[in-house]
């Protein structure tokens, strides 16, 4: 048990170091076309926060006859649609799109997504949630990474905001920003794992190089990095990660429990679409936190356990932090690690769990009960 825990353990320092290494690699874009861009917004039961995204996305360093903002109304029950409309009637760059009946083809999200795509305009395609507030920075930022070459442009999008200021929310924020690192470190490594849909942009030429959405359509999530390892497998462009402080995208964090659970099984549910290599790797990942968590356990029998597992997992602990300093301190937010000794202490139970439930369980997203497919 203890020799396969030490194999783990150099395989998981090594996808740090590379990670690492990754983040090292990125630069800032010098991209200088303007090129037309459009911001497809996929709303359902947004009222709350969809004037303040509006409101960011109108206010932004870039010319305003370069871009245009589309929000495609997914069967709202509230007033969605009505504040969209009265932005709109004072703005003509904000259109609204609404849809009325579920796609039997695909999830909801990416049919709202594609309706947008299709109706919009722009050259890039730029993709945020309806509740995020993104930096005035952030349309000319995430354009500036769009060189000849590049196809699809991740985006720093943290989960900081929240009524809520407490230790729940503070290790929210600092996990949003670990799976950001990997994101980050990944791309500049030229294997890119993962991104999120709150901060997003491709080429439209890509979305159709790849037929939009149609080889994911089944997976409830998956819009943001199923999409993203499509333009990887299948295509010769090059992917690049925004590693710009001033084009980020405010997000708000849930508030509870029970909507973090939802959230966080849902993310892990498109795991099975991922290629081999990444589930392979994803497997070895989660198998060294299982075997960490059970040798400390076993330690309460068995000294050497103990001693083993303690070792590993202060190890562990040394090796994540440098990484997540390494890639706050470029993105100027280093206050999200004052938290980060409790979390050290959470990671392992929630890889684990986690990992599993999303495999395994089913979970709620606006107002309904999905499994891990559709």
């Amino acid at each position: 048990m203890i020799p396969v825990l030490i194999i783990l353990t150099i395989f998981y320092l090594s996808v740090l170091y590379f990670l690492h290494t990754g983040v090292n690699r990125l630069r800032d874009g010098r991209n200088a076309t303007e090129y037309s861009a459009s911001v497809i917004i996929a709303a359902r039961n947004e009222a709350a926060g969809i004037k303040a995204c509006l409101d960011a996305l109108l206010n932004q360093k870039y010319p305003s006859d370069r871009y245009e903002i589309i929000v495609v109304d997914d069967r709202s029950t509230d007033n969605t649609a009505a504040i969209v409309s009265q932005v709109a009637t004072t703005n003509m760059q904000v259109r609204l799109i609404q849809i009325t009946e579920l796609s039997i083809l695909m999830a909801p999200k990416k049919h709202a997504l594609t309706t947008g795509i299709e109706a919009s305009s722009g050259e890039i395609i730029l993709i945020t949630d309806a509740d995020t507030i993104p930096s005035p920075g952030w349309i000319r930022g995430m354009i500036k990474q769009f060189e000849q070459e590049v196809g699809l442009v991740a985006g720093f999008a943290p989960l900081d905001r929240s009524k809520k200021q407490n230790l729940f929310f503070k290790l929210i924020r600092l996990d949003s920003l670990a799976l950001a690192a990997v994101a980050a470190g990944s791309i500049g490594r030229g294997f890119p794992l993962t991104c999120t849909a709150r901060s997003l942009g491709y080429r439209r030429e890509v979305f159709n190089l790849v037929d939009g959405f149609h080889r994911i359509a089944k997976f409830i999530s998956g819009d943001d990095d199923l999409f993203m390892h499509l333009v990887r497998d299948h295509t010769d462009w090059q992917i690049r990660y925004a590693i710009d402080p001033d084009a980020t995208v405010s997000s708000a964090a849930v508030s509870d429990i029970h909507q973090f659970v939802n959230q966080r099984i849902r993310h892990a549910s498109k795991g099975l679409a991922y290629s081999f290599l990444s589930k392979l790797m994803l497997s070895a990942i989660y198998l060294f936190n299982l075997m960490v968590m059970v040798m400390l356990i076993a330690g309460i029998w068995r000294q050497s356990f103990l001693i083993t597992g303690a070792v590993v997992f202060f190890v562990k602990a040394v090796a994540e932090y440098l990484l997540l300093s390494q890639f706050s301190s470029r993105m100027k937010v280093q206050h999200y690690l004052r938290y980060f000794p409790a979390a050290m202490f959470l990671h392992i139970p929630y890889v684990v769990i986690f990992g599993l439930m999303g495999q395994l369980g089913s979970f709620h997203w606006k107002g309904k009960r999905f499994s891990t497919k559709l």
